[in-house]
C-alpha cells in the first residue's frame, strides 16, 4: 500500500509538486527538506519543488544558501544558492559553523551519521558555536593515504565566499585576528 505526502501551512492541505519519500525537517525560512529516492532536495512551505532532491544532504548555511554534499561519507562538500546554482564547489570534506578554534585531534574513525541524518565529523573537535558568522571547511591531503590523510583548514563566510583557503593545520580565533598554523 503506497501513501501520499500532504504539507500542512496555514492549516491547509498542500500536494507537493514532486514526489517526496517523507520530510526531513525545515530551515528558519520555512522551506521544506525532503528525502526522494534517497537523495534530499528543498521546497517552499506551499509544496513546490526549490532545490531538486540531488543531494546525499542539505544543510541551512544563511538565508539563500545551503551546504550540500554530493552522496553520503564519504563524500565531497559544497554551497548552493537557493537557485540551486554552486557558490562554492563541491571539493571539502566537510563544512560546519566555527566556533573560535578548530584543531586536529587524533582520527578514530571516519565518523557517523546521529538520529537526525546530520553527519558527526570524529577528526575534528567542534564545540559550542561562538561565531557563527565564519564556517570552517576543511580538505583532505590526497596525495596520502585515507587512514593518515593531514587535514587541512579554512574559513568562509555564510555567504559561501572563502576568507581563507583551507591550508592551515589550525586555526585558533583571537580578538582582532586569527592565528593559523
Amino acid at each position: 500500500e503506497q501513501f501520499s505526502i500532504v504539507l500542512l501551512s496555514n492549516n491547509k492541505p498542500i500536494l507537493p509538486d514532486v514526489p517526496i519519500d517523507y520530510v526531513v525537517g525545515k530551515d528558519p525560512e520555512g522551506n521544506v527538506f525532503f528525502q526522494s529516492g534517497h537523495k534530499v532536495g528543498l521546497m517552499s512551505a506551499c509544496g513546490k519543488s526549490i532545490i531538486p532532491a540531488e543531494y546525499g544532504s542539505i544543510r541551512y548555511l544563511s538565508k539563500g544558501f545551503y551546504v550540500a554534499s554530493q552522496g553520503v561519507y564519504p563524500s565531497n562538500y559544497g554551497i548552493i544558492g537557493i537557485d540551486g546554482a554552486v557558490v562554492l564547489q563541491f571539493e571539502y570534506s566537510a563544512i560546519a559553523p566555527f566556533n573560535g578554534s578548530i584543531q586536529p585531534v587524533e582520527r578514530r574513525d571516519h565518523g557517523y551519521f546521529d538520529d537526525d541524518l546530520d553527519y558527526e565529523k570524529e577528526d575534528v573537535k567542534v564545540e559550542e558555536i561562538v561565531n557563527p558568522d565564519f564556517w570552517y571547511i576543511s580538505k583532505l591531503d590526497k596525495s596520502k593515504t585515507s587512514w593518515n590523510a593531514p587535514i587541512y583548514f579554512g574559513l568562509i563566510s555564510p555567504y559561501g565566499k572563502v576568507l581563507l583557503d583551507a591550508k592551515n593545520e589550525a586555526i585558533q580565533q583571537n580578538t582582532f585576528s586569527f592565528l593559523l598554523k
